[in-house]
């Protein structure tokens, strides 16, 4: 026999209002800059994470797998099927690490450079009309406020919970 479902009630949730939950609140910033940036990207035939991998090899001379990861925010799996990809399109290129020729390194080629040099003004031109509506300086806060949050003691938060 079935049993009855336990009857709602709203108020006996402790959960913040879908519009004041900064998880919320965080997705949807993401969807709303997303909008903004994708036609961009699209343009160009590639993919958010394609142009994240390519933005940090742009600032380096040459990343492991696990650096790009890191610094990309994707996960490895994800990365070394971006990597194919793009090696195809030849964005990147892989190579043997003087110090272990077990690991291989990536660097972005001439040609990924300069599609990263085509995104940059159509890029900074949207960056700068976000700031107009937004506010320069609110902007700038914003995402300093974001980048101490990443910050945070993660673990803490979690181990405190758990020991409640």
């Amino acid at each position: 026999m079935a049993s009855q479902p336990t009857e709602y009630h709203e108020e006996d949730v402790p959960l913040r209002g879908f519009q004041e939950s900064f998880w919320i609140s965080l997705v949807r910033a993401r969807e709303t800059a997303n909008k903004v940036f994708r036609p961009l990207l699209t343009e160009l035939d590639l993919t958010e994470q394609q142009s994240r991998v390519l933005r940090t090899l742009h600032g380096a001379e040459s990343l492991e797998v696990h650096e790009i990861s890191e610094h990309a925010l994707l996960r490895p799996p994800s990365v070394s099927r971006i990597l194919q990809s793009l090696e195809e399109r030849e964005l990147v290129e892989r190579h043997v690490a003087d110090y272990d020729h077990r690991i291989s390194r990536v660097s972005i080629t001439d040609l990924g450079r300069e599609l990263v040099a085509e995104i940059a003004p159509p890029a900074a031109a949207r960056y700068a009309r976000i700031e107009e509506q937004f506010g320069k300086e609110r902007f700038i806060e914003l995402v300093d406020e974001l980048n101490r949050f990443c910050e945070l003691d993660i673990d803490s938060i979690i181990d405190e919970e758990q020991a409640a």
